[in-house]
């Protein structure tokens, strides 16, 4: 259990390159090189499949049909799930110190990559209840997952940053984190600027990770009062995901070093943008090495 989350703490968004393996040994191999790389609060990468099809594959309600996630019937709480069994083993592989953190793709995410078949019982995408019911559904993956021992919860939302119904994902995410009793972030990349007023005061997060180093300009809606008023630690996307490129250990100093300047404070948790799927197994990894030494040496300050 981490607790109180301390600050600099050293994660990673998600996903992970998978390197031609399946598997366990997929995921073995993600969990060791975020421990080689000084990770604290690791994922098991990610690696079954994409993150949509992570849960549309075995949430009732959604069937896959030619690559593509459908909603075709009533969305209802699923009896298992398949990543429990991902998570367990990661859990087994992990060193003193370190903790394992659980992810579900959230509900704007998964209704925006699925199609609405006409036999389902929804309205369009807009449809509240859509999202009620899917809250219900993650609500339940959530409570599975965290059976892993788990001691971290985190909702992905990636469209959030492209004008998506935040409002009716704050409902969902509401429900999702009902009888969460671990720390939840909620992780929404790309530009942010013109909501991050909506994301700051969504209930039952407690960690709202951003990203920075692709999108900079999102420090300039940045503020610690509002944090502080909704009891929110910030999350620092530092490495630059879309870019194979690897960051210089200065030049993510300098990222850390600008949100200790608008916080005040070092209270914030240091991770990479978004996932490091696309990338090879040695930038992930490189940026990693460089992000957890670029954090250790700040805190040394």
């Amino acid at each position: 259990m981490i607790g109180e989350l301390k600050p600099l703490l050293k994660t990673v968004i998600g996903s992970h390159p998978v390197n031609g393996l399946t598997g366990l040994a997929a995921i073995k191999n993600a969990v060791e090189q975020q421990l080689k790389a000084g990770v604290e609060l690791i994922s098991d990468g990610q690696t079954r499949r994409d993150m949509i099809t992570y849960f549309t594959d075995h949430i009732p309600g959604f069937m896959i049909q030619d690559k593509q996630s459908k909603i075709v019937d009533k969305i209802t709480p699923p009896d298992k799930s398949p990543i429990l069994e991902d998570l367990v083993y990661a859990h087994s592989l992990l060193k003193k110190g370190c903790f394992l953190k659980a992810i579900i793709t959230g509900p704007v995410t998964l209704v925006a990559s699925a199609k609405i078949d006409k036999s389902s019982p929804y309205n369009g995408f807009l449809d509240q209840k859509l999202y009620v019911d899917l809250g219900e559904a993650l609500k339940r993956e959530a409570e599975l997952l965290l059976k892993s021992g788990a001691a971290f919860l985190q909702i992905d939302e990636p469209f959030y940053s492209v004008g998506a119904p935040i409002e009716l994902g704050a409902l969902a995410i509401k429900i999702i984190t009902e009888k969460v009793k671990v720390p939840v972030g909620l992780h929404v990349c790309g530009d942010i600027r013109k909501v991050f007023h909506k994301l700051v005061s969504i209930q039952g997060v407690n960690v709202l990770s951003l990203e920075f180093a692709a999108s900079p300009s999102n420090f300039t809606v940045i503020n610690r009062d509002d944090l502080d008023r909704y009891d929110k630690i910030l999350g620092v996307g530092c490495v630059n995901t879309q870019s194979s490129s690897v960051e210089s250990v200065n030049a993510i100093k300098m990222i850390l070093a600008k949100a200790s300047s608008i916080l005040n404070s070092n209270n914030f948790i240091v991770h990479p943008d978004c996932g490091l799927r696309l990338l090879s197994v040695e930038a992930a990894y490189n940026k990693l090495a460089n992000m957890v030494e670029a954090a250790n040496s700040f805190s040394k300050r």
